[in-house]
């Protein structure tokens, strides 16, 4: 079964900014979502790594950028907000 990525984040949006990341940066993305995708990563510490990496990458950048132009919390507060302080119930939402 395929665990889903918490969100902002999208297959798509990973698949474009593997593509448009440095071979590095794009392997040290892998590397996280091998582990997210394991439990062996939070979705918080997903969500920071990806938010740390949006300078190098415009469709994570537009992510980013997006939710913060609709008034969601910014990465770094949002990916604090979680149900029952269980990392991988991670409160997220977007305005549509």
């Amino acid at each position: 079964m395929e665990v889903e990525l918490p969100l902002p984040l999208t297959e798509a949006v990973v698949a474009k900014a593997l593509a448009e990341l440095s071979q590095g940066a794009a392997t040290a993305l892998e590397s996280c979502l091998e582990c997210y995708r394991s439990k062996r990563m939070s979705s918080a510490d997903l969500l920071s790594f990806a938010s740390s990496t949006s300078i190098h990458s415009a469709s994570l950048a537009a992510v980013c950028r997006r939710c913060l132009t609709l008034n969601c919390p910014p990465l770094d507060e949002a990916i604090s907000l979680r149900l029952g302080g269980r990392d991988d119930d991670v409160s997220w939402y977007l305005i549509q």
